[in-house]
């Protein structure tokens, strides 16, 4: 997915309604139904086991969905035509973060209330050179948040990936990690081909603007 990350660097966000984001004929929304839902869970599924990222033992029906997922809110993206081509979570602090539960590192120095997740961004295959979809969720994403009072957010993305991100025009930095714990370890079995083959780091995002915005 980081290399819709390094093309098109035209794109640029518009301001608009919180958790709502046009960017190049595609537009991101929260996801509010359950139909919707499963949509995204399958794209989901179908983006990260192309990819080789799944063992797919764990993943039965063809859906990619977890125990955080009941209460975190699920984002999609549609082009012009309204299909479906890309999908983002946000996780929320009173479910707990999945990325606590997988890296070891120092939480940052703020109420747990302030801090949300952002994860399992997931763009359909035919789309992935293309910048604005990502764009587009990672900006309706923020948005979302920061209108629900948060003010930070992790994601854990590969390492090759963490400099591109930049390229979005918001504040981030990467946060020092120690080694997983044994039950951090067992939380990644799901994933472990990912966690084996894309060396993920662990940043941090802040809902600042870009002054193009």
């Amino acid at each position: 997915l980081h290399q819709a990350l390094d093309s098109h660097p035209e794109v640029k966000a518009p301001r608009a309604l919180a958790g709502i984001v046009s960017v190049g004929g595609f537009t991101a929304r929260p996801a509010d139904a359950d139909d919707v839902l499963s949509e995204a869970f399958r794209l989901r599924f179908r983006a990260f086991a192309d990819a080789g990222h799944l063992d797919l033992s764990h993943w039965p029906g063809g859906l990619m969905r977890d125990r955080f997922d009941e209460l975190a809110m699920q984002f999609v993206a549609r082009d012009a035509a309204g299909e479906l081509v890309g999908t983002v979570r946000l996780a929320l602090p009173e479910a707990g973060l999945p990325v606590r539960s997988l890296f070891a590192f120092t939480p940052l120095n703020l109420p747990r209330e302030r801090v949300g997740e952002i994860g399992r961004l997931a763009i359909d295959p035919r789309w992935r050179n293309r910048r604005a979809p990502l764009v587009a969720m990672v900006r309706a994403i923020l948005d979302h948040g920061a209108a629900q009072g948060l003010t930070h957010f992790y994601a854990f993305v590969p390492a090759r990936a963490v400099r591109s991100y930049r390229a979005l025009g918001y504040s981030t930095w990467e946060l020092p990690c120690t080694p997983p714990t044994p039950e951090m370890l067992r939380n990644r079995v799901p994933m472990a081909p990912y966690f084996a083959t894309q060396d993920p780091r662990v940043i941090v995002f802040t809902h600042q603007p870009p002054e193009d915005a």
